[in-house]
């Protein structure tokens, strides 16, 4: 198991939803394709689809997972920043820019080497985040990113 950690997101991370996406089922579509070298993508849950709370054993990861929202990050093509339009902590239901707001997530890293490890680490933060008291809201935003040539899992929750 990783370890919970706290992350200070000091700018918004622009992504953007392509045109006639829909969204997508990480169980039916595992194992995903490879990322490019520098690639990022978001996928966004409702925390009411993903999370059942148990008032006795705390919340849980539901499974099989509920359909995400996935957007991808797009580079400037000069290598400039790019204006993203902010949604604020929703998920948006329209094509076009979302932007990971700056502020404070609880946050976890991981490799997931098949779908259940994928289910496993998901439940974990989950867990961790109730057990250790984090005060967490929103959407639950698993990020995947290229680094190193590995294609590295991050989860992470608004934390207050």
């Amino acid at each position: 198991m990783s370890e919970l950690l706290r992350l200070e997101l000091r700018s918004p991370l622009g992504y953007v939803r392509p045109p006639g996406a829909a969204k997508l089922n990480l169980d039916e579509s595992w194992p995903l394709p490879p990322l490019a070298q520098g690639d990022d993508e978001l996928y966004l849950f409702e925390t009411d689809e993903i999370i059942r709370d148990d008032a006795e054993n705390g919340p849980a990861l539901v499974v099989p997972l509920p359909y995400a929202l996935h957007v991808s990050a797009i580079p400037a093509s000069d290598g400039s920043p790019v204006e993203y339009r902010e949604t604020g902590a929703s998920i948006p239901r329209d094509p076009g820019y979302f932007a990971l707001p700056a502020g404070s997530y609880a946050f976890m890293q991981f490799l997931a080497r098949d779908i259940e490890g994928l289910h496993e680490a998901m439940d974990d933060f989950v867990k961790e985040c109730w057990w250790q008291r984090v005060p967490v809201s929103g959407p639950l935003y698993l990020r995947r990113v290229d680094e190193d040539g590995a294609a590295k899992l991050q989860l992470l929750r608004r934390s207050e």
